[in-house]
């Protein structure tokens, strides 16, 4: 199913018109592993992801400063790379992409929310210092841009900030929207201000060793496994999340 956009274009950004915020163009994002697991929570499809495109992953991070959360999209895509933050049943999207329309190569910005894997727009006033590029060869998506930590959904916790977290991405022509494909989902709730956080998803097929040994080296906390499982011609996807400081 695809969902048309609504936007408006200024200096090739295409931005939702209700989300009242501030963009700009650049040519080169500084989007880096530094400081993951230490200064700021990372999120990314797989263990050896490079963010310079070299290479199909996608990659999100958040950093808390003060009441305002600094979020990073990064992925491999001709489409677009999203963010999902969810709470009490509510879901806020951060949605980077390509209009990639067949007169030219533009990066666009959405905010939505998510039915199913049907992404519908809605207005978050408090997203501002977007900043956002899309590169040809090879096809990357990057985002740096600032929010709120509240989002207008009421935490139920007396300290810390806590979301589950979904990694996405989905197929855009400038004007609609594709379905959102599920990368990484927590299953948990994720305290963002805790930066010593690493979530790293992974194919359980073939990945025993490798979840083991990252489970005793203790590089990640949070591990997302994912299995297809086939049935005739039909596949199924099924995934698990699984907070590994509640075992240590």
């Amino acid at each position: 199913m695809l969902l048309p956009l609504l936007k408006i274009s200024v200096n090739h950004t295409h931005v939702h018109p209700l989300s009242k915020v501030h963009y700009h163009l650049s040519f080169k994002l500084n989007i880096t592993r530094t400081g993951c697991g230490s200064t700021k929570l990372c999120v990314s499809s797989a263990t050896t992801c490079n963010l310079t495109g070299n290479s199909s992953c996608f990659f999100s991070s958040v950093q808390v400063k003060n009441q305002t959360l600094s979020i990073e999209l990064s992925g491999t895509t001709t489409g677009y790379v999203a963010l999902g933050l969810s709470k009490q049943g509510s879901t806020i999207v951060f949605v980077c992409g390509n209009n990639n329309d067949s007169l030219s190569t533009n990066f666009f910005f959405e905010t939505a929310t998510i039915m199913g894997t049907t992404l519908l727009p809605v207005n978050v006033s408090a997203v501002y210092n977007i900043t956002g590029v899309v590169s040809e060869t090879p096809s990357l998506v990057q985002c740096i841009f600032n929010t709120s930590t509240s989002l207008n959904i009421t935490s139920l916790r007396s300290s810390g900030i806590f979301y589950s977290i979904t990694l996405m991405n989905g197929t855009t022509n400038g004007k609609q929207l594709g379905a959102a494909n599920i990368l990484y989902d927590s299953g948990v709730p994720v305290n963002l201000q805790s930066g010593s956080t690493s979530i790293v998803s992974l194919w359980a097929h073939g990945k025993g060793r490798e979840l083991a040994d990252m489970m005793e080296r203790r590089k990640v906390d949070i591990l997302c496994v994912q299995e297809t499982r086939w049935k005739g011609s039909k596949a199924r996807s099924i995934g698990a999340g699984f907070n590994l400081q509640e075992w240590r």
